[in-house]
């Protein structure tokens, strides 16, 4: 039997709950409509069509597993059994075009037009993207080719050395280093953070993402967003139609037997010995949290960081000192959660959750609110940061809620989607309880 691998479970310790997992589990249904409808885009292109309205959204609060998803989806489509053919990948018996990927981490960052362009290139021709930003202004006339033109007339760019952020259209860029008949496979921008995008409705990078939305393009790309519970009121406040309900994907917890087959794939990831005490150990504090994927992940972690310490010797495992370490880890988590304005009006936010209850609509959580603000009464009111118009001051709160994971729309309907931080609220956020675990 290989010994436990110390040197990477310090690596994952010191990853810590920003490290993806080292195993993946679930979402099997998730990842196979984005394949479904990248495969679409890419038949649709070869027709001379385009495919509309292909967006996905993947929504969750803090903790729930977007970033894991995005990394296993370049997994799946860059998997070393399809170097050979690295093309086609079969999926329920059906031959599919294999995606590219563009991972963008951080939403903020399409702002700068000029990686972007380099990063899309880059993956379609490395050899081109050195020519991102060149200065051109020929007429490039029909670009996918004579008798067919979804996109005709100029390419304007700026010079290379002005700003590439001045230009109409990052993709018209791409375009004119990729020409549409050189795209052997979809493309797949997968964004995350989406909730810290930046600019407005006529800046040239969001125009160009509703430009992909609505297939403007002569080219088989898709979007799918990853992001906090508002990301489909941010899509929306962008211009970028409401999506259908299918291509909206919202995360929640494990089951008990995702859990279970996550626990028994990350031991064998670090050759931990089969053992039903720890692994048993880690499905019960699970299960204390209804199996929420972050709580999960502390688990483990903690669990690692007994491990390392006892130097691999399992026969030395303090457990109770395990779940003592997980407890303060999930504390911290939901410390994370709650805002400093949610912080500035206890009352309110103790009074509003209380109340909730699961499967209710956005009109009832409102009324809650309107009900329970008391203006100008300390830890009653609605904290004047996140009020953009007195008018609104209900739905702005609810938004907030909405950002910080407190809440989530799955189907038209509300829920909260860590039971745990609903229990951690109702404990010790009561109007006479002034102080609460932070976690250590």
């Amino acid at each position: 039997m290989k010994p436990i691998d110390l040197e990477k479970l310090r690596y994952f310790i010191k990853e810590g709950d920003k490290n993806t997992p080292p195993e993946f589990i679930g979402r099997e249904k998730i990842t196979e409509d984005i394949e479904e409808i990248a495969d679409s885009c890419y038949k649709k292109f070869k027709q001379r069509d385009v495919q509309r309205a292909t967006t996905r959204i993947i929504e969750g609060a803090p903790g729930c597993g977007k970033t894991s998803l995005l990394a296993q989806l370049r997994r799946n489509w860059e998997a070393p059994t399809r170097s050979e053919k690295p093309f086609f990948f079969c999926r329920q018996s059906r031959k599919k075009r294999t995606p590219l990927i563009l991972e963008i981490s951080e939403a903020g960052w399409l702002n700068n037009h000029t990686d972007f362009a380099k990063a899309l290139v880059g993956i379609l021709d490395k050899r081109k993207s050195v020519r991102v930003g060149e200065m051109t202004s020929k007429n490039s006339g029909n670009i996918f080719g004579t008798g067919f033109g979804f996109l005709s007339g100029k390419v304007t760019l700026s010079r290379s050395s002005e700003r590439f952020n001045e230009i109409a259209d990052p993709m018209q860029e791409v375009l004119r280093l990729v020409k549409p008949q050189k795209w052997k496979r979809p493309v797949v921008v997968a964004i995350d953070e989406f909730q810290n995008i930046s600019g407005e409705k006529d800046s040239p990078h969001i125009r160009m993402l509703r430009g992909i939305h609505t297939g403007q393009y002569p080219v088989p790309i898709m979007i799918v967003c990853a992001g906090l519970c508002d990301t489909v009121q941010k899509l929306h406040e962008l211009g970028i139609s409401r999506p259908s309900s299918q291509s909206v994907h919202s995360l929640g917890r494990f089951n008990e037997y995702e859990t279970r087959e996550l626990i028994d794939r990350w031991g064998d990831h670090f050759n931990i010995p089969d053992n039903e005490v720890w692994k048993s150990a880690v499905l019960d504090m699970a299960k204390e949290v209804e199996y929420w994927p972050a709580h999960v992940h502390n688990a483990l972690i903690s669990l690692s960081i007994e491990i390392v310490a006892k130097e691999g010797d399992m026969s030395r495992l303090n457990m109770g000192g395990v779940k003592e370490n997980e407890a303060n880890l999930r504390y911290k988590y939901y410390s994370d959660r709650i805002s400093p304005q949610l912080d500035e009006s206890p009352h309110l936010f103790f009074s509003v959750m209380n109340d909730f209850k699961d499967g209710v609509r956005k009109i009832d959580v409102l009324q809650l609110i309107h009900k329970h603000q008391r203006e100008n009464a300390a830890g009653w009111n609605i904290p004047s940061d996140i009020v953009r118009d007195k008018k609104t001051a209900g739905v702005d709160y609810f938004n907030h809620l909405l950002h910080q994971g407190i809440i989530q729309m799955v189907n038209k309907r509300l829920e909260c989607p860590i039971p745990s931080l609903h229990m951690y609220i109702r404990k010790y956020y009561t109007p006479e309880q002034s102080d609460y675990p932070q976690g250590s």
